[in-house]
């Protein structure tokens, strides 16, 4: 057999198995490279008030590991801290510039607090901002955060939130209502006359009530009893006859 017949026999050579290798490895990274990126903005779609704190939310998709937000609020806003419940970091705030550093570690959703200002700021108010993030390779990634950027004034006075109505009795058994026990008085009995027991019948005179006699017992008779025999008679006449066995068979052998 020649080398090249055992080198077919034994499998590829190393060389080609680097070479799938690398292939492999490829194909594994270029989802990852050539993912959309993108950072979205979510603004409330009811209408704000002046002085009133409300959420801002961030979506992003196709950061690799992590990534950076530059948030620039409008004018009169302010930066009020992350949403109870949400993840990201809180980087940076700078009150002169309003600007805003949020990173994103790896959260894909990141939500934040914002106070208003007043109803003019509100009906003038834009949000921007750009993201910063890198791909598979570390490359520099960035762009602009798309989604909504203006708020609706509310007009009229603030609603008031509608508070929620305590549970009724039996709320710890699931809300099922719990009966309230009432007491029933107990029967008192009427005044009156008792009834008086009645004496014992008494016997009339000059009748002779007959004394019952017992019925004669018959003595017991005494059972007879068996002899007992002559001690070890049965084996004695067991003897006497292998006794007089033996005595035969040794006369008629001699």
């Amino acid at each position: 057999m020649t080398n090249q017949k055992k080198r077919d026999w034994y499998g590829p050579t190393p060389g080609l198995l680097t070479v799938l290798v690398t292939v492999l490895v490829a194909c594994g990274l270029m989802p990852l490279a050539a993912a959309d990126v993108s950072v979205t903005r979510d603004l409330p779609d009811e209408p704000v008030y002046p002085g009133t704190q409300i959420t801002v939310t961030l979506n992003q998709t196709g950061f690799y590991l992590t990534g950076v937000v530059w948030e620039i609020l409008p004018d009169g806003f302010a930066f009020k801290g992350i949403a109870p419940g949400s993840g990201g970091e809180y980087m940076a705030y700078d009150r002169t510039t309003n600007n805003l550093t949020l990173g994103f570690r790896d959260q894909t959703t990141v939500r934040y607090l914002v106070e208003t200002g007043t109803a003019d700021q509100i009906e003038g108010a834009v949000f921007s901002g750009t993201w910063k993030t890198t791909d598979s390779h570390l490359n520099k990634l960035s762009g602009a955060i798309h989604g909504d950027r203006t708020l609706t004034l509310g007009t009229g006075p603030e609603p008031t939130p509608t508070p929620t109505p305590a549970p009724t009795n039996g709320g710890g058994n699931g809300g099922a209502v719990t009966p309230t026990p009432t007491t029933t008085a107990a029967p008192t009995a009427s005044p009156g006359l008792s009834p008086t027991p009645s004496s014992a019948p008494t016997a009339s005179p000059g009748v002779v009530t007959p004394t019952p006699t017992a019925a004669p017992t018959p003595a017991p008779s005494a059972s007879p009893t068996a002899r007992p025999g002559i001690p070890g008679f049965e084996l004695i006449v067991a003897l006497a006859g292998l006794i007089a066995v033996a005595q035969w068979l040794w006369r008629r052998s001699s």
